[in-house]
């Protein structure tokens, strides 16, 4: 991990966090039953509202964490810009290509910056995939929440996520043999209210037990993600105030 920290302390880092921090809302945390634990490994799935969840988990987050990205964004300058350019502000936001061009070209110096300190853990399509499953395995080693974004944007990021990946159950499978059953949060970050919202955490041997698949289970998941998009945070409020009284 010393890496990893020594990424982060660079005044470039900082200055770029610094940037973030003024920029990037801090957020509420509504939890419906445990909070994260500083002191062992979870994972934590939620919606990735464009760029707004990986930098508001990655500036304001109490535990150390480490977040799934794709591996694009940490192949260099160069790759990083093509899927700003291409993938991120073309496909997924929508930009007209010349916009996406002159906007993708513009913070790609900064954004590749920041992700080198993010210590992002690369995601890939093919083989690859293994390196996803080592660095992910060295983080719950090294006691760090893993947090990944399992929905399909490739249209868009979409309020309602209609599909998973199921690739995040893997690691969890992986390590549940190995005799880590870990905790499993699911959360949804409410971005008009700037609010998480997150359930109580699923013991993963759990999970395993209910649903025959990991395909089963990772639908049951996005089923219950996509019911806190209309969590209702005024009347939650409401009622813990009155059982306070």
């Amino acid at each position: 991990m010393k890496g990893f920290n020594k990424q982060r302390k660079r005044f470039s880092f900082r200055f770029s966090r610094l940037i973030v921090r003024i920029i990037v809302k801090k957020p509420k945390y509504i939890f419906l039953g445990s909070e994260f634990p500083k002191d062992k490994p979870y994972f934590f799935i939620t919606n990735h509202c464009g760029k707004k969840s990986p930098l508001k988990m990655d500036c304001y987050n109490k535990s150390d964490i480490r977040i799934w990205g794709t591996y694009e964004m940490t192949m260099g300058f160069k790759m990083a810009r093509k899927y700003l350019i291409k993938t991120y502000y073309h496909e997924k936001k929508h930009l007209p290509y010349f916009l996406a061009w002159i906007v993708g070209t513009i913070v790609s110096p900064f954004v590749n910056n920041y992700y080198k300190g993010m210590r992002i853990i690369p995601t890939y399509p093919d083989v690859r995939f293994v390196t996803t499953l080592n660095e992910t395995k060295h983080a719950v080693d090294n006691n760090m929440g893993v947090v990944i974004f399992p929905e399909d944007s490739a249209k868009g990021y979409k309020n309602e996520i209609p599909y998973f990946y199921g690739g995040f159950i893997i690691p969890l499978e992986r390590l549940l043999k190995k005799g880590k059953d870990l905790d499993l949060y699911v959360g949804y970050l409410i971005k008009k209210k700037n609010t998480f919202v997150i359930m109580n955490p699923h013991k993963f041997s759990e999970l395993k037990d209910k649903y025959e698949t990991n395909e089963e289970m990772a639908e049951a998941l996005r089923l219950e993600m996509n019911n806190l998009a209309n969590f209702n945070i005024k009347k939650y409020k409401k009622n813990l105030k009155k059982k306070e009284e």
